[in-house]
């Protein structure tokens, strides 16, 4: 069973960070006010909606997201050309939006994803591995909540799958979900199904021993850094 975690928008962003626990409201304040701070009016922040933009936006995110350890496991934005199809169907039905940090006019975060039913639900995201101290990724989602906040078409984030931390700070709601596969009843389909039962119960005794010890976040952080930088040579190259 996988966690799959919403966040009902608020009426207000102020009512948003008033239903936050006083140290996520303080973290996330300040390293808003040191972003800020720093580059002050050399920071912009566009939202991107209409199939008239999608050039910009395959090429800006695109940039971010080839530096992203997504990237190097083949799963970041629209990086095959069916996830990009679908891109540009979302953009024609008006339900894309992506929100994208620029510094000195270059992109260097970003999230998207598209509004369907009064629910924003969230692709998935991209920022500069060089600016992962100042926490850019962060300050782009306080920026779409703050705007989800003032659109009446929009009464939930939906944050998608996984346990991450963030998620589990910001979401008032979630819920279990579970694939089902079935298999043949054939020779075959039995011993497909012992196969891929064997491992996945290997695989989920080390990940329940590793979330008893509290190792599965830094294990998972240590991964994606060295992949980032794997990946970022490549692209670099």
């Amino acid at each position: 069973a996988t966690v799959h975690r919403e966040l009902a928008v608020p009426s207000s962003y102020d009512a948003f960070l008033g239903s936050l626990s006083p140290s996520t409201v303080k973290s996330a304040t300040r390293y808003l006010r040191r972003l800020e701070k720093r580059f002050g009016d050399r920071l912009s922040l566009r939202i991107f909606r209409g199939a008239s933009e999608a050039d910009r936006v395959f090429t800006d995110l695109g940039i971010v997201a080839g530096k992203t350890y997504q990237h190097a496991l083949g799963v970041a934005f629209a990086q095959r050309q069916l996830e990009r199809r679908i891109v540009t169907l979302l953009m024609e039905r008006g339900w894309f939006r992506a929100y994208v940090l620029y510094l000195d006019g270059e992109p260097i975060s970003f999230w998207h994803g598209h509004v369907y039913r009064g629910a924003f639900v969230t692709g998935v995201p991209g920022y500069d591995p060089a600016y992962t101290d100042l926490r850019v990724g962060n300050y782009v989602l306080f920026r779409l909540i703050e705007d989800l906040c003032a659109d009446d078409a929009v009464d939930t984030l939906d944050l998608g799958w996984s346990d991450a931390e963030y998620k589990r700070r910001l979401s008032t709601t979630s819920r279990l979900e579970q694939d089902v596969h079935l298999f043949a009843p054939t020779a075959k389909g039995c011993l497909t199904n012992v196969a891929r039962s064997s491992l996945l119960t290997t695989v989920t005794g080390v990940r329940s021993l590793l979330a008893r010890a509290e190792m599965i976040d830094p294990i998972k952080r240590r991964w994606r850094d060295r992949v980032t930088s794997n990946g970022s040579s490549v692209v670099r190259s």
